[in-house]
């Protein structure tokens, strides 16, 4: 997702706009991994109408982990991840996040 000012001035992207960018990849990426023919048209990313072969072994889809540290970051690890990656956050930190982790996914309907 990035977080230099500077490799989104590169980009010619938002980062206001990273997070719903990152939700719409996440989407774009399970639809390829999991349909045939291919189809995706959302407001960041459009695939049109293919066959993308060859399909991941992993069912439904490959494991999909996240590096989250913010709290819209940690609830989409919490909604649309199959894991976190806490790097670098001391354990005294993680404590108060996991317990945010396990109350997101809860709230997103999911098994923590």
């Amino acid at each position: 997702m990035g977080w230099s000012a500077d490799e989104f001035v590169a980009a010619g992207a938002s980062q206001k706009e990273r997070g719903a960018r990152a939700d719409e990849f996440l989407a774009v990426l399970k639809t390829i991994w999991t349909e045939d023919p291919v189809e995706f048209h959302g407001k960041y990313f459009a695939v049109p109408r293919s066959i993308i072969g060859a399909k991941p072994v992993q069912k439904p889809h490959p494991p999909i982990y996240l590096a989250a540290y913010a709290p819209a970051a940690l609830k989409r690890a919490a909604s649309l991840a199959n894991g976190w990656m806490p790097v670098g956050i001391p354990l005294s930190g993680m404590a108060a996040m996991i317990a945010q982790m396990r109350q997101m996914a809860k709230d997103a309907g999911r098994d923590p």
